[in-house]
C-alpha cells in the first residue's frame, strides 16, 4: 500500500536532510557557545580571585571592566542570545520528521533569528577594540543562508504547502461545476 492511500503523507529525503541539518544546527550552536564561555573562564589562571575582582567591578561602567570580564561577558551574551534560536531548531527538526507544516516556519524564524544574533554580535565586536570579530560569527550566517536558499527549493516547500494547493484546486473544480 502507498504512502498516498494509506493517508500518510509522503516523507522524501530533502526533508530529511534539513531535518538532520537544522539538528546539526543546533547542537553544534549548543556546543559553540557553551564551548567559547569555558574557553574564557579556561584563561583565567585564578578563578577565585577573579570573581572577587568581578564583585567589586559590579558598580562599574562596561567600558572600564577588566578583559577577562569582558570576554567572559561576552561568551555568556552569545549564549543568551543564541539560547532561543538553539531550541526553535530543535522544535523545528521535530516538526520536519513528522512533516508538519510548523516545522517549515520555524526553520525560517531560526534562520532569521541567527542572522539577526550574528549581525548584531558582529557589530557589537565591531564596535569593541578589545576583541577581533570572532570567525565563527562568519560561519554561522553561511549555514543560516545556505539553509534559507535550501528551504526555499521546491521539493521541501511542496513538501509542506501541496496539501493546501490540492484544497484550493478542488474548490475550483467545485466552484466551475
Amino acid at each position: 500500500m502507498s504512502a498516498q492511500k494509506s493517508g500518510r503523507k509522503q516523507y522524501s529525503w530533502p526533508i530529511r536532510v534539513i531535518a538532520l541539518l537544522l539538528l546539526f544546527q543546533s547542537v553544534s550552536l549548543l556546543v559553540l557557545t557553551a564551548g567559547n564561555f569555558y574557553l574564557q573562564l579556561v584563561r583565567i589562571p585564578d578563578l577565585d580571585s577573579w570573581f572577587d575582582q568581578v564583585e567589586s567591578e559590579l558598580d562599574l561602567e562596561l567600558d572600564q571592566l577588566s578583559l577577562e570580564t569582558t570576554r567572559v561577558l561576552e561568551a555568556f551574551t552569545c549564549i543568551v542570545m543564541f539560547s532561543f534560536s538553539i531550541v526553535l531548531a530543535l522544535v523545528a527538526a521535530v516538526g520536519f520528521f513528522f512533516l508538519l507544516r510548523f516545522g517549515w516556519v520555524l526553520a525560517m524564524l531560526t534562520q532569521v533569528i541567527n542572522l539577526m544574533v550574528s549581525l548584531i554580535l558582529y557589530i557589537e565586536f565591531k564596535s569593541v577594540v578589545i576583541t577581533p570579530v570572532p570567525w565563527i560569527l562568519y560561519v554561522i550566517m553561511g549555514y543560516s543562508i545556505f539553509l534559507v536558499l535550501y528551504l526555499n527549493t521546491a521539493d521541501v516547500r511542496t513538501a509542506f504547502f501541496a496539501d493546501k494547493v490540492e484544497r484550493r484546486s478542488a474548490v475550483r473544480r467545485v466552484a466551475d461545476l
